[in-house]
């Protein structure tokens, strides 16, 4: 079996304990910056798998998990160019946004998006509950969870690929989330948040 097939096994094996997870995920992510490796790695059950075990990382509260995973869907997107972020936004879909904003969602980042009304919706109710809170509100951490700045740069990633616009817009709890993360004390959740607004209004005039 190829390096990558072996460490695909070892990445998703039941019993892997997280850090194994995490060093096991990054090389074969890296494989999505060279063309002819990223053709294998988008056409394995890589990204599947991911996407599969976010889903249950999410469910489980496995938060250290999670940000391993989250990151490797993010190089993909990232380091894989059009391709990746066309593959990762194809496996994971409208589910792959809603367990993002669960993960943000649990960081104190926009609502938990269960709701229906569009009052609940606005940005001005976020921001009205963070002023509220006041400084104990996760919003104003200087840093973050790991797993809700993973994910905040998974979607800056894919924002930019033109797809994403759809998957995005049509649930307003996510811009609602990233408007949020914009105003974070965390420097690197703004930095993600604000290229992800930037790259979803860019040629998106109803976003």
């Amino acid at each position: 079996a190829s390096f990558a097939e072996r460490a695909l096994r070892l990445a998703f094996r039941n019993t892997s304990p997280a850090l194994t997870t995490r060093l096991a995920l990054a090389p074969i992510a890296a494989l999505a910056t060279e063309p002819t490796a990223r053709r294998w790695l988008l056409r394995s059950s890589f990204l599947p798998s991911v996407v599969a075990a976010i889903e249950n990382a999410v469910a489980k509260k496995d938060a250290a998990r999670l940000a391993a995973l989250l990151r490797a869907a993010a190089d993909v997107a990232g380091g894989g160019g059009e391709d990746g972020r066309r593959e990762v936004l194809r496996v994971g879909g409208s589910a792959l946004v809603q367990l993002l904003l669960e993960t943000l969602a649990a960081a104190g980042l926009g609502g938990r998006g269960d709701g229906d009304g569009d009052e609940e919706d606005d940005v001005d109710v976020i921001l009205a509950g963070v002023a509220a809170a006041g400084a104990a509100d996760a919003v104003f951490r200087p840093q973050l969870p790991a797993a809700a700045t993973e994910a905040l740069l998974l979607l800056r990633n894919v924002c930019f690929h033109a797809e994403a616009k759809a998957h995005v817009s049509s649930n307003p709890r996510c811009v609602d989330a990233l408007v949020a993360a914009a105003g974070a004390a965390d420097p690197g959740a703004r930095a993600a948040a604000a290229d992800a607004l930037l790259a979803l209004v860019h040629n998106g005039q109803r976003v």
